[in-house]
């Protein structure tokens, strides 16, 4: 089918005389027998229909694609309109040879002048004004139709969509009247807020101007020593009320969306700020920013190979067969690091706190009512929940029925194995909990191992476990269930080929 056909075959007889080396620049020029042609592809419908144009080219024109990068990439944008207006109008149709013809002689050919000329009687479409920026070119003398100045010495080969985002962006902000500064600039690209709201923040120094840097990162530390005794959880406006006069009494030219980025980033930092200066909260204001990990034996033997310092390691507790349960800190939104010995050592020394206790507040945290029941067994999807079941077997009675949504939230309740509970704990979205005597549940186990393997990542254990006189311990599935010997045995196999390709990557 032509219009699947992938855009760098070329027919028996051709050959490709000229093309740019980057991933994603399309034209390029190949020679059939005597004729050379300008060959680009052109989607139609994101990535399912991209059909192939081709365009007459001669010598003169191959010379200066070669030396002039920015005619190429203006040449692209001029023959895109003509290619899709022709497919669109027919799946079979050719743009308009007597057109195209003129748009390469005139691009390729004319003066600078008369280039940016005919580009302006034509008018530049949305995707054509992208395109422009996104391989290097200036917006605003874009905007301005000085074409050559906004690409010569700027253009790139590859594109980067990032430089759109940014302009689209300020398009917006210039709608509400909001012209950033350089060291607005900056500091939005310090706090990873540049381009958008809508994703997460957090310190990004490689993306400042190197001579901007000092600048931003003193106004960072005027918004920490000025919010060192708000809480975290303490409302965002809040943090703006006291973030914005300490950083305009020295920088009174500031935006407020920089104030904001700023009272953000320090804001989801405090936590890990205050454990980092050894100013230790107690446990009833650090509880909510605590959530089990599961780690298996394997995981563990891997971080004590990468990690040298003992110190430095997850502290966990045993709690059955081969894995392990530990506990992580948040350190700013969405983003939590194990806590460690040191960390231990550290907080019972200042706060008198057990890990004991950070577990039982882990546990009291973990995500309730969000795993399903089905047929007998509960699958859970949040690694929290699983490892609060693995260090106390009563939470497990927190399921719901999946044939009862989404219709209506059904009322939780326990689920009742087939013999004694047995868990298996198989990546950090695949944890199964059923009976010892259920072979449907032990079917479900492996169908939940098979997905994780396929999704290639987090695998934790394929060794489940059972609920025996008051502790975990290691069930021998293969013999309770010996038709199912082998498929367990596969499982295990990929399990250890797994970890050897986390082992040495």
């Amino acid at each position: 089918m032509r219009g699947r056909a992938p855009i760098n075959q070329t027919g028996p007889m051709s050959e490709v005389v000229y093309a740019v080396e980057a991933q994603g620049w399309i034209p390029k020029v190949i020679r059939e027998g005597d004729q050379l042609q300008l060959k680009m592809g052109v989607d139609f419908n994101r990535g399912h229909d991209i059909r192939e144009f081709h365009f007459a080219l001669t010598e003169q024109h191959l010379a200066v694609l070669r030396t002039s990068l920015a005619r190429h990439l203006i040449l692209w944008c001029v023959l895109q309109p003509l290619a899709e207006h022709a497919g669109r109008e027919d799946r079979n149709g050719k743009p308009n040879k007597k057109e195209s013809a003129r748009a390469i002689d005139v691009v390729l050919l004319g003066t600078d002048q008369q280039v940016e000329a005919y580009v302006a009687a034509q008018g530049l479409t949305s995707y054509q004004l992208q395109s422009l920026i996104a391989h290097g070119g200036d917006p605003t003398l874009i905007g301005k139709g000085r074409l050559f100045e906004a690409l010569e010495g700027r253009v790139q080969v590859a594109a980067d969509w990032r430089n759109v985002r940014e302009y689209w962006a300020d398009e917006a902000r210039a709608e509400e009247g909001v012209h950033l500064a350089e060291l607005d600039k900056a500091v939005l690209y310090y706090t990873n807020r540049r381009e958008t709201w809508s994703g997460l923040g957090g310190r990004r120094p490689e993306q400042v101007p190197a001579e901007m840097l000092e600048a931003v990162l003193a106004l960072v530390r005027d918004a920490e020593g000025a919010t060192a005794d708000l809480e975290p959880t303490a409302p965002l406006e809040r943090w703006q009320d006291v973030v914005g006069p300490a950083l305009r009494a020295t920088r009174p030219e500031l935006l407020d969306e920089p104030i904001r980025a700023i009272a953000s980033l320090v804001r989801s930092e405090a936590p890990d700020r205050a454990w980092r200066q050894r100013q230790m909260p107690a446990l009833g204001d650090i509880e909510r920013h605590l959530q089990l990990h599961v780690y298996d034996a394997q995981q563990l033997a891997l971080i004590a190979e990468t990690t040298p310092e003992a110190s430095a390691r997850p502290w966990v507790e045993h709690v059955g067969g081969e894995l392990f349960v530990g506990v992580d800190r948040r350190i700013a939104f969405a983003t939590y690091e194990a806590v460690t010995e040191d960390d231990m050592v550290l907080w019972e020394d200042q706060e008198q706190v057990t890990f004991a206790q950070l577990i039982a507040a882990g546990v009291a945290k973990a995500e309730v009512g969000k795993h399903v029941a089905r047929d007998g067994t509960c699958w859970i999807s949040h690694a929290d929940l699983a490892a609060a079941v693995l260090v106390d077997p009563k939470v497990r009675a927190t399921i719901i029925e999946s044939s009862r949504l989404p219709i209506t939230w059904p009322e939780i309740h326990t689920l009742v194995p087939n013999g004694d509970l047995v868990v298996a704990a198989l990546s950090r979205l695949r944890f199964v909990m059923t009976g010892s005597r259920d072979e449907d549940g032990m079917l479900a186990i492996l169908k939940a191992a098979r997905e994780a393997i396929t999704w290639g990542r987090d695998h934790i254990s394929p060794h489940p476990l059972v609920w025996r006189h008051g502790q975990w311990l290691p069930f021998d599935w293969a013999a309770e269930f010996p038709h199912l010997a082998d498929r367990i045995k596969e499982v295990n196999v990929a399990y250890a080929d797994a970890w050897l390709d986390a082992a040495t990557q």
